[in-house]
């Protein structure tokens, strides 16, 4: 998910990242998230140029307030029974006659509070499937006239409620099975339009899931649209395993036809449609290394734009130092028969007694011989107590990639920040990390992490 929340704005190059105690989510380029969530990252968004020259386009999302606690409030609030309440005036003036005390009513039975994210959002889509006229068309005609109602509040993330009433009505059970006919066609249409400003990716996996030839078949037509966002939903929605969406347990089995979609859009001009296409051969991967690499092979070299695609969608392969993911994306792995050596290698954290919630500096240092040619890719992993107790568990960070040389010296410092997120808490106790040169460990310290 790359628009996490309503009120965006448009920035230029050169704006600045507003300042103030609240959290900041994201300022992002094309979906790509220059600034990411968190505390007193006000720095200057000193964005790149787009791909064809022109000055860089971002949007801006609206602050989400503090716990109080220095965590951010859960995504889960932008749900509120406030939002709930405005969705209700906003249908009532889309729709007349619409029932907004029942819709109130049902929306914010007991236990809402308590209610998660994906809840609240079924909750709401329900509650309004359920008030909006019984014709298909009427029911439409209201949704798009919500959709337009984007300036109070109905962009950004609280805008999939209205892409998941259409998912309802076509499949009324909340199942596969419905949507018979030309409304399977129609429903689909109605997405790529609620789409702009939010995201019906969620929405659209029925569809897909009921019948993936038909629905690919329409998504694939999504891919030539002029609209990014509608791009996306083609990559995104097609996705075998979509956070927050589940997994299409036909396309995991064979992802032939999502791999026949993403063709059309690996030379695509946006940014944000190219993240979504690697996150989706990414998963492809995971299920089928050798049909990714096979497809990343044929595909290699199509210029700047695919080859960016495919190595990001290589990342995981990466990670796990696959060897035909290695030689394929030019990594050579240190081999003393064939002369490629490592020596001089160190690294240390400073300090080495590290509070959470602060910041480390990792130095990092080695000397090379035979490695001409090809990428070094630098990481680190970080090893540390299991929360509950027992094995420890590991966690790899990326620094950089580096040109190879037949002699080469490397070093740099790499900031580390140990801050509690909403997705990942920090666990106290020794903590080891490794230096790795193209997956190969060539340096280790140790360092105490502590409340």
């Amino acid at each position: 998910m790359d628009r996490l929340a309503a009120g965006a704005r448009e920035g230029r190059v050169g704006d600045q990242v507003p300042r103030g105690g609240a959290e900041v989510v994201s300022w992002r380029l094309y979906g790509r998230k220059i600034i990411t969530q968190g505390r007193g990252l006000c720095k200057r968004a000193a964005l790149p140029r787009t791909d064809a020259g022109g000055p860089a386009r971002a949007r801006f999302h609206a602050p989400l307030a503090g716990r109080g606690d220095g965590m951010p409030e859960p995504f889960k609030e932008l749900f509120s029974e406030g939002f709930a309440r405005e969705l209700s005036a906003a249908a009532a003036e889309a729709c007349p006659g619409f029932d907004s005390a029942g819709f109130e009513g049902e929306a914010l039975a007991p236990p809402y509070a308590g209610l998660g994210l994906k809840e609240r959002v079924s909750r709401l889509a329900g509650a309004l499937s359920a008030r909006l006229p019984g014709d298909l068309a009427e029911a439409l005609g209201a949704l798009f006239r919500m959709h337009g109602f984007r300036g109070r509040g109905f962009a950004g993330l609280p805008g999939i409620v209205l892409p998941e009433v259409v998912a309802l009505r076509a499949f009324p059970e909340g199942s596969p099975g419905g949507a018979a006919g030309e409304d399977f066609e129609i429903c689909m249409e109605a997405l790529a339009r609620l789409t702009v400003g939010t995201t019906a990716e969620f929405a659209v996996r029925p569809f897909v899931e009921a019948d993936p030839p038909r629905a690919l078949s329409v998504m694939k037509g999504w891919t030539l649209s002029p609209d990014e966002q509608v791009r996306r939903l083609a990559s995104e929605g097609s996705r075998l395993l979509l956070p927050w969406g589940g997994a299409i347990p036909a396309l995991v089995a064979d992802p032939s036809p999502v791999l026949g979609l993403l063709e059309g859009l690996l030379d695509d001009p946006s940014l944000f449609v190219r993240r979504s296409c690697a996150n989706s051969l990414n998963d492809v991967s995971k299920y089928h290394p050798g049909v990714f690499l096979s497809f990343a092979r044929e595909h290699q070299g199509g210029g700047a734009r695919t080859d960016w695609i495919l190595r990001r969608g290589a990342r995981t392969l990466l990670k796990i130092k696959d060897p035909g993911a290695l030689a394929l994306f030019g990594y050579a792995v240190p081999s003393e028969r064939e002369g490629r050596r490592i020596y001089r290698a160190r690294c240390s954290v400073t300090p080495s007694d590290i509070r959470i919630g602060g910041t480390a500096e990792l130095f990092y240092h080695a000397c090379l011989s035979g490695f001409s040619g090809g990428i070094l890719r630098l990481e680190y992993l970080v090893s540390y107590p299991a929360s509950g107790g027992g094995r420890r568990r590991t966690r790899l960070f990326f620094i950089r990639e580096t040109a190879a040389r037949e002699e080469l010296e490397l070093g740099g410092i790499h900031p580390v920040a140990f801050r509690d997120l909403s997705v990942r808490r920090q666990v106290p106790g020794l903590h080891r990390v490794d230096f790795l040169v193209n997956g190969a460990g060539v340096a280790s310290a140790e360092f105490m992490l502590h409340r």
